[in-house]
């Protein structure tokens, strides 16, 4: 039974990471044309609702990292960190940051442009490519949150939340719903991002994991689910329509509605064990090439991988293996999406409402087969997927 709830937990967060990562997909393919469609046209108004719902991708990743990273059993070896954890990814950051300016200088003249603006274009890279080395900078800070949670008692990291609450998620929503010269201001003097930013979502990731909600509180928050989604698509259109311009508002990933809906996934109780402690095992020097046992936010973070290991069925096994390609799909599913745009196939290729459901799948399922085989070459696949 005992380990049947560990296989649950690490399930639980394999499950996560897929839904996470085929969030952002489908935020990327209804951001296509969000920003040039006429935001009084139904496509538009279909367009953005999709772009609302879909953003809670990057703080539920964000929040497993807390969960994983910040729990008791997982002993720190710095060392580790820097030569492991934060090299891979800095690595996988610098290779795509100039694969993608390569891709965006292909497209220019050869004649018209030169080296300066190749170097420009790698520099710039991909706008989605920020994640990594925001992570990093989280991942950096683990030693001082590491001994700070090691003596913290519950209402110290509940006093960290509410700032979080407050001068993140609030100051974000009413940021959101508010064109006030002075008010905009006044937030941006404060510059909240500066004491909690996604560092936020990473405790509140750790938090709901070793602590759990009450069912009372936990039943709010479902209750608040539909509400949430209704303001975060609903609040968008109003705000653009009233700037005459597609413009984000309550569907910022600060934005109330977002942190409330990653907040009910991640403890939705089909996933179960929200408050229960998990044993990781940060010993991972035989995982080989295949990255299958590291310890990161997108990719698989596994427990002792013979746990069940004669027992999984064949979903299971399934949903362990995609998860392990979910940096892989987050890292291409733009250049995917380009691609496919190149060749005259996109969201609108079809009637929107279909169209992005519609390249979303193909855009996941394509990139994970991808990420899956990149992932397994000698030596390098864990550097580029």
């Amino acid at each position: 039974m005992a380990e049947s709830n560990k296989q649950n937990r690490i399930l639980k967060y394999d499950l996560l990471r897929m839904i996470a990562a085929f969030s952002v997909v489908v935020l990327h393919a209804s951001a296509q044309f969000w920003y040039t469609l006429d935001i009084r046209s139904t496509e538009w108004v279909i367009a953005n609702t999709y772009d609302s719902i879909f953003r809670f991708g990057v703080p539920v990743f964000v929040m497993i990292s807390g969960a994983v990273f910040l729990d008791e059993s997982y002993k720190l070896d710095i060392k580790r960190l820097y030569t492991h954890n934060i090299l891979r990814l800095l690595v996988l950051y610098i290779i795509w940051q100039v694969l993608y300016g390569i891709l965006d200088y292909s497209k220019y003249d050869p004649e018209l442009v030169g080296r300066k603006e190749l170097l420009t274009e790698v520099i710039y890279g991909r706008y989605h490519l920020w994640f990594l080395p925001m992570i990093i900078g989280i991942y950096m800070l683990l030693p001082l949150l590491k001994e700070w949670f090691a003596h913290a008692r519950r209402r110290t990291v509940e006093y960290f939340l509410l700032l979080f609450l407050v001068f993140q998620i609030g100051s974000e929503t009413l940021r959101a719903f508010t064109v006030t010269d002075e008010l905009h201001l006044i937030l941006d003097r404060a510059k909240p991002y500066m004491v909690c930013g996604y560092l936020g979502y990473f405790i509140w990731g750790y938090y709901l994991k070793k602590y759990g909600l009450g069912p009372k509180l936990r039943k709010l928050v479902y209750i608040l689910v539909l509400p949430s989604l209704a303001v975060a698509v609903l609040g968008t259109r109003a705000m653009s329509l009233k700037l005459g311009v597609p413009t984000l508002t309550g569907a910022d990933s600060f934005a109330f509605p977002t942190f409330l809906i990653a907040t009910a996934l991640f403890i939705w109780e089909p996933w179960g064990c929200a408050g229960e402690k998990t044993e990781i095992h940060a010993d991972n020097e035989n995982c080989g090439n295949s990255g299958e046992n590291e310890v990161d936010v997108l990719s698989a973070d596994r427990e002792n991988p013979e746990i069940g290991k004669n027992n999984d069925t064949p979903g299971v096994k399934l949903i362990k293996e995609l998860s392990r390609d979910t940096l892989g799909v987050y890292i291409l599913h733009i250049g995917f999406i380009e691609i496919m745009e190149g060749y005259g196939l996109h969201s609108m290729t079809v009637p929107i409402g279909i169209g992005i459901p519609l390249l979303s799948i193909v855009c996941f399922v394509s990139c994970s087969i991808l990420a899956a085989i990149l992932r397994r070459i000698p030596f390098i696949g864990k550097y580029i997927a």
